[in-house]
């Protein structure tokens, strides 16, 4: 994907020689990764962008923790993506993660996923793709820093997803635990709490 303030080109690439084209032309040139199995295209990316051999190994040793590394004439971050899963009988299980990792030149962005299906960035390609805002008048630092910005939003709607996860899953232990008195009350009275026990259960729930 690259372009400036009034053009626009994005396409899948066969070779990396078709990437001379884009960066001579463009002012912003984004090129993602999906995958990390082929090392000889990180390689050949490496020595066509002058990237730092240091860097480049953290790239495909995907649990690095979020950091920036200042080079000569690069920045080198790691961000981590974070997908809501189906909550079972643990948070691990509820939450995914994958890192992002990042080479930020003077009018490039290289991204580099370690191959999770799908990721949080479609909102910030179409606004690219549309011109939405003014996120084709932006440099590389900018578009950067507008990815790292779509990495953290979706934590929040990850967060909100699990938490609607959780309320469902409370709703439903706190209904069979309040099924009516003949269970938990003594009393057989209907809507009798007078014991407590019920009483109990109620207001638990809801200072919960």
């Amino acid at each position: 994907m690259a372009y400036g303030p009034d053009e626009f080109f994005e396409e899948t690439a066969e070779s990396l020689d078709e990437l001379d084209n884009l960066t001579d032309h463009f002012p912003v040139t984004w090129i993602n990764v999906e995958g990390l199995g082929d090392v000889d295209v990180i390689r050949q990316l490496g020595e066509r962008f002058g990237l730092h051999i240091l860097a480049l190994e953290d790239v495909v040793h995907i649990h690095q923790r979020a950091k920036v590394e200042d080079y000569d004439d690069h920045l080198f971050i790691v961000v981590r993506m974070l997908y809501s899963g189906m909550w079972t009988d643990s948070v691990a299980a509820a939450i995914e993660t994958e890192q992002l990792a990042m080479f930020v030149g003077p009018n490039y962005v290289l991204t580099f996923q370690d191959g999770h299906s799908g990721d949080c960035l479609d909102t910030l390609r179409n606004r690219i793709r549309n011109a939405h805002g003014r996120i084709r008048k932006v440099n590389a630092g900018g578009l950067a820093y507008s990815i790292i910005d779509t990495v953290i939003d979706h934590y929040f709607a990850t967060v909100e997803d699990l938490a609607s996860q959780l309320d469902a899953i409370d709703e439903k232990v706190v209904s069979e635990m309040i099924p009516g008195p003949s269970r938990l009350c003594p009393s057989s009275e209907p809507g009798c709490c007078s014991c407590g026990e019920c009483s109990g259960l109620t207001t638990k729930r809801f200072i919960s």
